[in-house]
C-alpha cells in the first residue's frame, strides 16, 4: 500500500500544462490530510488483524495441548492394551497346552477302556462260540429223536387236530350268538334313548320348567336316591329305638319275677354279674325308665334317674339302683353314640348329592336341544 502512495505522490509531482496550473495548487494542499487519513485507516487494519492472528495462535496454542494430552493418554491405554493382550496371549497359550495334555489324557484313557471291552468282548464270544457248539449237539440229539418219535407222535397229533376242530366250530357258534346278541342290545339301547329323550320332554311339559331351573330325570333319579337313603337311615334309628326299648322291657320283666319269686338282692347281683345281665332296679327307677324310654334328651333321663335315687335312698337295695343307673346311662350314652354315627351319615349323603347335582345340572342349550327333536316312536322287544 506504501508503494502505491508513492507512485501516486510521483505522478502528482510530474509536470502539469499550463492551463491547469491552479487545480494543481489546490490538490497539493488536499493531498497531506488524506493520506494520513488513509494511513491510519490502514494501521487500524494491520492491529486487528494482528490481533485476530494472536488469538488465532493462542487457541491452535491451547488445540495442541489438549492434542498433545489426548495423545499421550492413547499412549497409556495402547501400553495397558498391549499389555493385556500379552497376559491373554500367555493365559491362551496355557489353556492350548493345558486342553492339548487333558486331550491326550482322555486318548490314553479311552484306549485303555477300549482294549479292556476288547478283551471283554473275546471272552463273550469264546463263550457264546461254546455255547454254539453245545446247542448244535443238542440240537442233533434231537433231532435224532425226533426222527425215533415221528411215528408214534403222528396219531396223537390227528387226535389233537380233530379236538381243535370241533372246538373252532363251537367257538365260531358262539361268536355268532354273542354278534346276535349285541345287535338286539344295541337296538334295544337305541329305543331307551329316544324314551328316555321323550320321557325328558313330556316331563318338562308337565312340570312348565323355567329356562333358569330345568327339571332332569337324573336329577330326579338322585333325589330318589338320596331320600331311599334317608328312609334306610331312619329305619335304622328306628331298629336301634326298638332295641333299646326291648333292653329295657326285658330288665323291667326280670324285675318282676324276682319280685314275684323272692330272690335275694345279692344272689341276683351275682348271677347277672356272671350273665352279663344289667342288675335290677326298684319300681321308681323302673317308672322313670320306663317313661324315658323313648326319645328323650339325655339331660332329662339323668334328671328323672337322679329324683327316683333321691326317694330310694333310704331303701336296701341302693347300691343295685346305683348300678343299674350307670348301665343305663351307658346305654343312653351309646344310643346317643348313634344318633351321632347316623347325623354324621346324613351329612356324608348330602354331600355327595351336591356334586351329584352340580354335574346334573342341565344347561339351556340342552334344553334347546331336547325341544329340536321330535319324539321318535320304537316297537322294543320285551
Amino acid at each position: 500500500m506504501a508503494i502505491d502512495n508513492f507512485s501516486n505522490v510521483r505522478g502528482m509531482y510530474a509536470p502539469l500544462p499550463r492551463q491547469s496550473a491552479c487545480y494543481y495548487w489546490l490538490s497539493l494542499s488536499r493531498w497531506p490530510m488524506e493520506s494520513n487519513l488513509r494511513l491510519l485507516e490502514e494501521n487500524e487494519k494491520l492491529s486487528n488483524e494482528y490481533k485476530l492472528a494472536q488469538l488465532k495462535l493462542d487457541r491452535k496454542a491451547e488445540a495442541l495441548l489438549i492434542i498433545s494430552q489426548e495423545l499421550a493418554s492413547c499412549q497409556d491405554e495402547r501400553d495397558n492394551l498391549q499389555r493385556k493382550c500379552a497376559e491373554l496371549a500367555l493365559k491362551c497359550r496355557e489353556q492350548r497346552r493345558l486342553l492339548k495334555a487333558q486331550k491326550i489324557r482322555e486318548q490314553q484313557a479311552e484306549q485303555t477302556s477300549r482294549k479292556d471291552q476288547a478283551d471283554i468282548l473275546q471272552t463273550l464270544n469264546r463263550c457264546l462260540r461254546q455255547k454254539l457248539a453245545s446247542l448244535e449237539t443238542a440240537k442233533n440229539e434231537k433231532e435224532k429223536h425226533h426222527q425215533n418219535d415221528c411215528a408214534c407222535s403222528e396219531a396223537e397229533m390227528l387226535k389233537n387236530l380233530e379236538i381243535l376242530t370241533t372246538k373252532n366250530s363251537q367257538l365260531v357258534k358262539d361268536l355268532k350268538m354273542v354278534l346276535c346278541e349285541k345287535e338286539e342290545l344295541t337296538i334295544e339301547r337305541d329305543g331307551y334313548q329316544t324314551k328316555f329323550n321323550k320321557v325328558n320332554q313330556e316331563l318338562y311339559a308337565l312340570l312348565n320348567g323355567s329356562g333358569n331351573n330345568i327339571p332332569d330325570v337324573e336329577d330326579l333319579l338322585s333325589e330318589n336316591r338320596f331320600l331311599k337313603q334317608q328312609v334306610e337311615s331312619l329305619k335304622e334309628e328306628n331298629l336301634t329305638s326298638k332295641t333299646i326299648l326291648s333292653k329295657y322291657k326285658k330288665a323291667i320283666e326280670k324285675r318282676k319275677g324276682v319280685m314275684r319269686f323272692g330272690f335275694s338282692a345279692a344272689g341276683d347281683s351275682s348271677s347277672n354279674d356272671k350273665a352279663g345281665v344289667a342288675p335290677l332296679i326298684t319300681p321308681t327307677v323302673k317308672q322313670t325308665t320306663v317313661a324315658n324310654s323313648t326319645d328323650v334328651p339325655l339331660y332329662t333321663i339323668k334328671q328323672s334317674i337322679v329324683q327316683a335315687i333321691e326317694k330310694d335312698r333310704n331303701t336296701n337295695c341302693l347300691n343295685l339302683d346305683y348300678r343299674q343307673i350307670s348301665h343305663m346311662l351307658l346305654d343312653a350314652i351309646n344310643d346317643k353314640t348313634v344318633a351321632v354315627m347316623h347325623l354324621r351319615k346324613a351329612n356324608k349323603i348330602y354331600g355327595q348329592k351336591l356334586p351329584v347335582m352340580i354335574d346334573h345340572s342341565w344347561t339351556t342349550s340342552d334344553m334347546l336341544i331336547l325341544k329340536c327333536k321330535k319324539p321318535t316312536f320304537v316297537n322294543l322287544k320285551h
